[in-house]
């Protein structure tokens, strides 16, 4: 407040040390609290420059007064940390820069792990059907191995009503999909999208029901495992499960509506008030 007051010029000088002081008090405070803090043990991405940073602002005082001066050159742009800002502005519905922070992760790392995921997700959550389409090619071959990888791309061409180009997704995610349970069987979210790829191809019914009801109960409460067992349920045209399953994965805590609002997968739920209105969307159109 005292640096806004147009204060003499010995008086700045001294209200900006102040300033400077509290500023850097603030900082170690902080970065004191950042280690200190107890967290379960568990593995997840970080972001190596800041885990840096606070370390050398933690040592600062001490390499100071030994007259050290400590030199860093930080990639400010490392792909895998554009990745996981991507997610956070997913998160957080800002569509836009997800994409953007998605992009600069392929310009940098053409087949970063996870960046073309998201960059369809952000294309589809925001209406970009055909941009997330257009790119559809490109991610597979990227990221191809990667399961999670086809759902935006087949959500798109679905949307768009490109029928071949979106079964021709879903055969390409089966094969994968299939490999990935032979080596890790457990992988219960890998199961409950078999389901659902089976469900779609009209010819599996059976085989889709009995991975959907072991994917649940090996998770009966996870969220994502209820939503994507809706799906299956809706892409059997089963009404009333798919709605049923839906309110769970709801209750569950599954809290992308805006996704479930334009999937594919749940269009036999479109003209039913109940899901318009735990979706978010209005009175259906006489």
């Amino acid at each position: 407040l005292l640096l806004g007051r147009g204060l003499a010029p010995g008086h700045l000088t001294e209200t900006n040390h102040i300033y400077q002081e509290a500023e850097r008090a603030r900082r170690i405070v902080k970065n004191l609290l950042f280690f200190a803090r107890e967290n379960k043990p568990e593995r997840s991405r970080a972001d190596l420059n800041e885990i840096v940073e606070r370390t050398l602002a933690l040592r600062s005082y001490e390499l100071k007064i030994e007259n050290i001066i400590v030199e860093t050159a930080l990639a400010p742009d490392l792909p895998e940390i554009l990745v996981a800002r991507s997610r956070i502005s997913y998160a957080q519905k800002k569509y836009e820069e997800s994409a953007m922070f998605a992009q600069r992760a392929i310009e940098r790392k053409s087949d970063c792990d996870g960046a073309w995921n998201i960059l369809g997700r952000a294309y589809f959550a925001s209406g970009k059907f055909e941009e997330a389409a257009a790119l559809t090619e490109r991610a597979l071959e990227a990221n191809g191995d990667d399961y999670n990888t086809y759902i935006p791309y087949h959500q798109a061409q679905e949307r768009l009503g490109h029928k071949k180009e979106g079964e021709a997704v879903r055969k390409r995610m089966t094969v994968i999909l299939r490999q990935q349970l032979e080596l890790v069987p457990e992988d219960v979210r890998a199961r409950i999208l078999l389901a659902t790829q089976l469900a779609n191809s009209s010819q599996d019914a059976e085989e889709s029901i009995r991975h959907l009801q072991t994917a649940i109960a090996l998770r009966p409460g996870d969220a994502n495992t209820l939503y994507n067992a809706a799906c299956t349920y809706g892409v059997l045209k089963k009404k009333a499960e798919a709605l049923d399953t839906l309110k769970k994965a709801v209750a569950a805590g599954y809290g992308n509506l805006n996704w479930a609002a334009k999937d594919s997968d749940l269009i036999c739920l479109h003209d039913v008030p109940e899901f318009r209105a735990l979706v978010g969307l209005g009175a259906a159109s006489a």
